[in-house]
């Protein structure tokens, strides 16, 4: 969810395109089992090293064993461009999701 429609005057909108369970996500809030913290982020020099910060982190994939999210459809979502591109995901997970890419959907108002 995101404060206003992006723009080509307010840049785009803050959605990952990322799948997670609802529990999942609660549960990270919670600092419940999902919950780690192995990576430290500077925000100044805009570096993540291996460390703490008290920033709550989670494995978006299953796996097993302590900390491991279950099985489930998890993962990536294509949003725009029905090619389902590396390209236009990585753009949309550094940059977020653009008015171009909201555009391929009709106006939901």
């Amino acid at each position: 969810m995101w404060a206003s429609e992006p723009t080509s005057a307010t840049g785009n909108c803050e959605l990952l395109p990322l799948a997670l369970h609802v529990n999942a996500w609660k549960a990270l809030l919670a600092h419940a089992w999902y919950y780690t913290d192995k990576y430290a982020w500077d925000a100044p020099s805009r570096v993540l090293s291996a460390g703490t910060d008290g920033i709550p982190e989670l494995n978006l994939y299953p796996g097993s064993g302590t900390g491991q999210l279950p099985p489930g459809n998890f993962g990536t979502v294509n949003i725009g461009n029905p090619s389902n591109a590396a390209a236009d995901l990585s753009r949309q997970i550094r940059y977020g999701v653009s008015e171009a890419d909201l555009a391929y959907y009709p106006a939901v108002r």
